[in-house]
């Protein structure tokens, strides 16, 4: 919507002017809102753009300000037709040009360019009432941004908020979406805001690249969490702090026997969502035989294929010596996949049982708050 300022001049103009340099002065009667045009006189309508050259956003000029306008014509600004300079306005928010050196005030949006939203002092848990469906979380503050404008926005909210991923949506507190989420699915936990103080949250099935659906009257939002969202309909319960999520109980991702030599893929889907950056988990070997003494083993990470990443020791040396061997081990998230290989047997010994499991403690996530 376009502000029109309408003024007369104790002498009025007798034409619109055709030179630059021509001030008028007025008290403005209204705020503007956004794109604003200004006619003394009676005279015709011209644009107002500010000192970067551009049209008026909104709030450059309040009501009651003293406004003063510089006439421009230049085929730099408004196709060489007549536009009006503002080149002053007490209390008005003041339109400049990027900053190109390190003393020049910069834009908003710079700043919004070089800012992003994010997160600090995350700590959230799986509420424990029935149904399961619930996730209790409060922040030392909260970065939200508008996909919309693309404005951040800080608050310093450490009150808990609590979210439903049963409440059908689209619904503050509940998920974005009317229908139920897929059981056996990641799902994605973001903090929203209207922007002037009011908070909450929503589940999406959406990660962050996507962000959640729209909320009417909350246009904010901040990724908080990523959490698994099981075939029982009920959130996995976890401990989330900072950018790391915990398992509560350890989620087994696969066992294994003995299988000397060959490379055994595992995928680790379940055990940590797709945007993860590293999966924590817990390998608990348990050698039952290790017949003459003298037998070794060890087993090893790949997170590529043929590329070892680490090798745990396994071999008992004593003659029919067994123990369990328990390593915890953290590894980027490639392709949700990893590679485990064993190596058996060396010297005179026979180690000729192994049962391997590899568990699931926990996963990071890319949510700013490390």
């Amino acid at each position: 919507m376009t502000t029109a300022y309408i003024v007369a001049n104790g002498v009025p103009l007798a034409a619109l002017p055709t030179t630059n340099g021509v001030k008028q002065q007025f008290f403005a009667d209204k705020t503007n809102d956004g794109p604003s045009t200004f006619a003394p006189d009676g005279l015709a309508a011209a644009p107002i753009v500010g000192l970067a050259g551009h049209s008026l956003q909104g709030d450059e000029i309040p009501s009651g300000a003293l406004v003063t306008l510089t006439s421009y014509i230049s085929p730099l600004l408004n196709s060489g037709a007549l536009c009006w300079l503002l080149t002053d306005c007490a209390g008005g928010t003041q339109q400049i040009t990027p900053a190109t050196h390190g003393e020049h005030a910069v834009t908003l949006d710079q700043l919004n360019g070089a800012s992003r939203s994010g997160i600090r002092g995350l700590l959230g848990k799986a509420n424990a009432t029935t149904p399961l469906t619930k996730f209790d979380f409060s922040t030392a503050s909260r970065t939200f941004r508008n996909p919309n404008t693309g404005r951040l926005v800080t608050t310093y909210n450490t009150s808990v908020i609590t979210a439903d991923a049963g409440l059908a949506g689209p619904a503050l507190n509940g998920r974005d979406q009317a229908a139920a989420f897929a059981a056996g699915s990641w799902i994605y936990l973001y903090a929203v805001s209207n922007g002037q103080g009011v908070e909450g949250a929503v589940f999406s099935a959406n990660p962050p690249s996507v962000g959640p659906n729209a909320i009417s009257g909350y246009p904010y939002s901040v990724f908080i969490t990523a959490l698994y969202w099981t075939n029982q309909s009920a959130i996995r319960r976890a401990v989330a702090a900072g950018d790391t999520v915990c398992e509560a109980e350890q989620y087994s991702v696969g066992s294994w026997g003995n299988t000397a030599g060959s490379e055994v893929p595992f995928s680790i889907a379940a055990a940590c969502p797709p945007i993860a950056l590293r999966l924590k988990a817990r390998i608990n070997s348990y050698i039952s035989t290790n017949a003459g003494g003298g037998g070794t083993a060890s087993a090893r990470y790949r997170f590529i294929s043929g590329i070892d990443a680490k090798e745990i020791p396994l071999g008992q040396p004593v003659a029919n010596a067994t123990a369990y061997d328990n390593e915890e081990v953290e590894f980027p998230n490639i392709n949700q996949q990893l590679f485990i290989i064993f190596l058996l047997t060396s010297g005179p010994g026979n180690i000729s049982s192994i049962l391997s499991t590899l568990k699931s403690i926990g996963y990071v996530v890319p949510n700013g708050d490390n």
